[in-house]
């Protein structure tokens, strides 16, 4: 899987699959939108969003809108964004993955480094997109 190239895509986004993900009222974007669901190995993330009301990129039925990271900042943790790999029968040309987060949380200092990533996604997070116009105060 190759390596996204920051200067190319400065930001990459992360679909909205909970309302809960982003308070509109502190516009903070909370840690559980960054928490690797079991049987994943990285965090899902789109290297560019056209995304309306009708169509969702992410090509997600829930989608209430995308995050933004600035993708230097996410490299500079410590974590790798990757693109798909061509070859393999998933591929999507948009899609990347947020790798570097522990899978294995079996441990305390896994459980707690994981934690620490989540925290620190969210909070270099912003609201690039609210397709239903629900986070809007």
């Amino acid at each position: 899987m190759p390596d996204i190239d920051a200067e190319q895509f400065p930001n990459i986004y992360r679909a909205i699959r909970s309302r809960r993900w982003y308070d509109p009222a502190t516009q903070r974007v909370s840690s559980a939108a960054f928490v690797l669901r079991d049987q994943e190995i990285g965090l899902s993330a789109l290297k560019g969003v056209n995304c309306s009301p009708q169509a969702c990129l992410a090509g997600l039925n829930t989608c209430f809108g995308e995050l933004a990271l600035p993708t230097e900042r996410v490299l500079n943790l410590g974590l790798q964004i990757v693109e798909d790999e061509p070859d393999a029968p998933e591929f999507r040309e948009n899609h990347a993955q947020i790798m570097g987060i522990p899978i294995d949380r079996t441990t305390p200092a896994h459980v707690k480094l994981a934690e620490d990533f989540a925290s620190s996604l969210a909070e270099m997070s912003s609201l690039h997109y609210d397709r239903h116009e629900k986070f809007r105060e």
